[in-house]
């Protein structure tokens, strides 16, 4: 259309315009874009097969008189309100989609056909309630089974709960770094502080001579301890100067007898 002339940038996907190319604004665009359409639609004289010379717009008012409105039925509405997810059979006649597990005793006849075959089931589950029951397809289409109960409870009862879980992870893990941050820098900190009350300790000694470099001398003198005071000497008593008289006299008499 005229409204269009000047905003052609290529014939490529993803071409980048150049300083000649002019940008329609959106609302412009849309605009001429409900236009053209409607223009269509009601433009009479089409010889397409059946429209015999009426505009679309009247060949579908026409048609519409004649025929019964159709609604969706409720079974319809809830299998395109599911959400679907190929999945594979295990041993035990289960699927497990996102850490819930699909299959009882009433529905394991039906889905152990489908375990080692290579073939994959399109299980269909609620969106709002993974507690619910679930339903399964094959490749083809074909139902296998409805009314297959969850047997074990997993992290998550919903698709929104699984992307708020998702959003928790992340900011736990951008607050955990934000606190090791945290950390090293009063760790930092800290040490910083003990080693000026160091320097300031080493430099108020009268002893502390400082090198050429201006830097205190180290000392590596260690402090004096007190002398360990001696032990007291404890009173022998009397009685054991008696016993060792005693005992030396009985020995001299003893010498004297066999001199």
């Amino acid at each position: 259309r005229p409204e269009f002339k000047g905003a052609h940038a290529g014939h490529k996907p993803g071409a980048s315009p150049d300083k000649t190319v002019t940008p329609v604004p959106i609302e412009t665009a849309m605009a001429v874009i409900q236009r053209e359409i409607k223009r269509h639609n009601t433009e009479t004289g089409r010889r397409a097969q059946g429209a015999r010379g009426r505009s679309y717009d009247q060949v579908f008012e026409d048609l519409m008189q004649h025929q019964p409105r159709r609604q969706p039925t409720v079974r319809q509405l809830y299998l395109a309100g599911l959400v679907w997810k190929p999945v594979s059979v295990d041993r035990w006649g289960r699927v497990t989609v996102n850490g819930w597990t699909y299959g009882g005793h009433s529905t394991q006849e039906a889905l152990l056909r489908f375990h080692g075959t290579g073939k994959r089931i399109l299980l269909g589950r609620d969106p709002h309630d993974f507690s619910a029951p679930a339903i399964a397809y094959d490749e083809d289409g074909h139902l296998i089974c409805e009314g297959i109960e969850p047997v074990a409870r997993g992290k998550y009862g919903s698709v929104d709960g699984i992307r708020d879980a998702a959003r928790n992870r992340k900011a736990a893990r951008q607050a955990v770094q934000a606190a090791e941050v945290a950390n090293n820098y009063l760790e930092e900190h800290e040490q910083r502080q003990l080693m000026a009350k160091l320097d300031a300790k080493i430099a108020a000694r009268p002893e502390a001579a400082t090198q050429g470099n201006g830097v205190l001398a180290p000392e590596f003198r260690t402090p004096l301890r007190d002398k360990a005071k001696p032990e007291e000497i404890q009173a022998v008593p009397a009685e054991f100067y008696k016993n060792m008289d005693a005992t030396l006299a009985a020995k001299r008499s003893e010498r004297s007898k066999s001199a």
